[in-house]
């Protein structure tokens, strides 16, 4: 195992995700900060009487989930999305309706609405594990590269971390987001190409190993 390099891809990898995190929290804090601000407190006025009760029409149209129409992935959330797809995947980072199975959906749900104390507790508890499957995701890429040695600079991984890192210091860039996007673009069809890969080498060792055993059962059924 190549530790160094995958050590080194970690790294560049932390480096763009921890002030995206750290943004988007300052964010998020921000967000709740002025949202709560305009509430007012209740006022001292004698209750109203409730007006009597009319028949309504009941609704029997079927439910129609909003879930993910209204909400709009921002620019640096994209790019972690698309640089670390299976730590992002996994945990669910950020999207507005996260499988019920993933870190996200589990402490979170929907990602619709305004955030609460509670909520960005937990967001951070989300980012938190995102940060430590980033860095456990890279160690393993990196350090268990899919090509020989030979033909490292062809390999998927450097091609995702170096427009990983392109697209993070383009996106604290004004004017640039697009820029940015097309490199994640280039990343995420590099995490198609990795991932056909790996299927292709995980189908080359099984073959290898039923061919292995066959032959040594022939040899041996064969011997004297």
């Amino acid at each position: 195992m190549q530790w160094r390099r995958g050590l080194a891809f970690a790294a560049v990898h932390l480096a763009v995700a921890l002030p995206i995190v750290a943004s988007l929290e300052a964010y998020d804090a921000a967000m709740w900060r002025d949202h709560y601000s305009h509430i007012t407190p209740p006022s001292s006025k004698p209750p109203i009487a409730p007006t009597p009760k009319t028949e309504t029409s009941v609704d029997t149209a079927p439910d129609f989930s909003l879930c993910g129409l209204l909400y709009q992935t921002s620019p640096r959330e994209r790019i972690i999305m698309m640089a670390d797809l299976p730590a992002a995947f996994l945990t669910g980072w950020r999207m507005p309706c996260p499988p019920r199975w993933s870190i996200s959906g589990m402490l979170l749900g929907l990602n619709l609405e305004y955030p609460t104390p509670a909520r960005l507790v937990k967001q951070q508890g989300v980012d938190a594990v995102l940060l430590l499957l980033i860095a456990t995701q890279w160690l393993l890429v990196g350090g268990l590269p899919l090509l020989p040695h030979e033909k490292l600079r062809r390999d998927p991984a450097t091609l995702i971390t170096i427009c990983t890192a392109a697209a993070g210091a383009s996106s604290f860039l004004p004017h640039v987001d697009l820029l940015a996007g097309l490199f994640m673009i280039v990343a995420e069809f590099t995490w198609l190409y990795w991932l056909a890969l790996l299927a292709w080498r995980l189908l080359r060792l099984t073959r290898n190993r039923i061919f292995t055993t066959r032959t040594g059962r022939e040899q041996g059924s064969s011997g004297p």
